[in-house]
């Protein structure tokens, strides 16, 4: 079975302004207790008509943040 994520799409064209872990913190109220257990991973991404963005996924499971990297870089 695959691995449970949390995720919030930013719709945003940059993250200059954006404080990733308080967006997740507010998301998740679980996350405030523990912030220092929590796997964060921003992806960028194109959203609906083809807005520039990110989506901000996370979740408690060890490297789980790891999981979802392309290590060969061939997703493309």
């Amino acid at each position: 079975m695959g691995k449970r994520y949390w995720i919030k799409a930013v719709d945003r064209p940059d993250l200059a302004a954006t404080n990733v872990a308080g967006i997740v913190a507010a998301g998740l109220p679980q996350a405030r207790r523990a912030m220092h257990r929590v796997n964060i991973v921003v992806v960028g991404a194109e959203l609906a008509h083809a807005r520039p963005g990110f989506y901000i996924l996370a979740n408690w499971e060890h490297s789980a943040a790891e999981r979802l990297l392309d290590h060969d870089c061939t997703s493309r």
